[in-house]
């Protein structure tokens, strides 16, 4: 390398660093408490987004249909029960980590879509009017109604815009970065 001049050779076997590249490589091995945080970061970022009714970048979801808004009791989207919003958890392990929701119709509102709306029997409620002795044109509810009658509806389509509330932002990618960066740091400091 030189000519007469002095070297030192530097190689995995000088002290301290084998062993420090050792805890590097065991610490990342060890990544599930990484994971398990980067779980529950990304557990507040969906919760955010059900609060914030937006998708990962930020967008407002697609507004509802007006007759869905006179439907429903809940002022917010995707949220007239908590059964959705309450059912997100995650799995992690060495390797990774799973964020996801058990309830099926989860992936229709990620993803959107059609939906197949097969017919079917319903019953339907009337009042009788007082002066014809015969059923009403009006829809009444089933503790209101004086006449039932079953009826066939015939099938449908329903379109369902996407409404995302999965998704990893630069941002939290930037989250992971830090905490995977924590994580290696306290390894290769743990021998000091």
């Amino acid at each position: 390398m030189t000519d007469g001049g002095i070297t030192i050779q530097v190689n995995l076997g000088f002290p301290g660093v084998e062993d420090a590249f050792q805890r590097l490589i065991q610490a990342s091995k060890r990544l599930k408490p990484v994971f398990a945080d980067f779980g529950e970061h990304l557990l507040r970022e969906v919760e955010e987004r059900f609060q914030t009714q937006t998708d990962p970048d930020g967008n407002p979801w697609v507004d509802l249909a007006p007759e869905t808004w006179r439907r429903k009791k809940n002022p917010k989207i995707l949220t007239e029960t908590t059964r959705l919003r309450g059912s997100f958890s995650y799995e992690e392990s060495n390797e990774g980590l799973e964020l996801g929701s058990p309830v099926v119709y989860g992936a229709i509102h990620q993803f959107g879509g059609t939906i197949q709306v097969p017919p079917h029997d319903r019953e339907i409620f009337l009042k009788i009017d007082p002066k014809t002795g015969r059923p009403g044109n009006r829809f009444v509810k089933k503790s209101r109604a004086d006449f039932a009658q079953k009826v066939q509806v015939p099938g449908y389509e329903v379109e369902m815009p996407a409404r995302p509330m999965l998704g990893i932002t630069e941002r939290d990618a930037d989250y992971f970065v830090e905490r995977l960066a924590d994580h290696l740091q306290a390894a290769w400091q743990s021998g000091k």
